[in-house]
């Protein structure tokens, strides 16, 4: 089975390839619980198709810096949402617990 541009057998997690954000995503848990998206425009995210458990979002900022609006049901820890740095890649955990998503994020690469 393809998705997203990449081969997955046997149930083996895949990165689904979102593609580019423009000024509105909608991230759909159902594509996989582990996707990216690539930044090219300041970003209002909205979130469908919740899984319960841990999701991971790959958030790539090319030479600009822009910046994300996330749905209301998102719980930063620390009350912090992520900054973006230019030309870096931030790697965002969400956990649903069947109400909100509790963020977390920390590292660049």
């Amino acid at each position: 089975m393809t998705i997203g541009g990449i081969r997955s057998k046997f149930g083996e997690k895949v990165i689904y390839i979102n593609g580019a954000s423009g000024s509105a995503k909608t991230i759909d848990w159902y594509n996989s619980d582990v996707q990216k998206v690539a930044m090219t425009d300041d970003c209002t995210f909205t979130f469908s198709n919740p899984i319960v458990g841990i999701c991971r979002l790959w958030v790539n900022n090319g030479e600009f810096v822009y910046t994300a609006t996330w749905p209301g049901d998102v719980i930063w820890q620390d009350n912090t949402a992520p900054s973006f740095t230019a030309n870096r890649t931030a790697l965002i955990e969400f956990y649903y617990d069947g109400t909100n998503y509790l963020g977390n994020w920390g590292e660049y690469y």
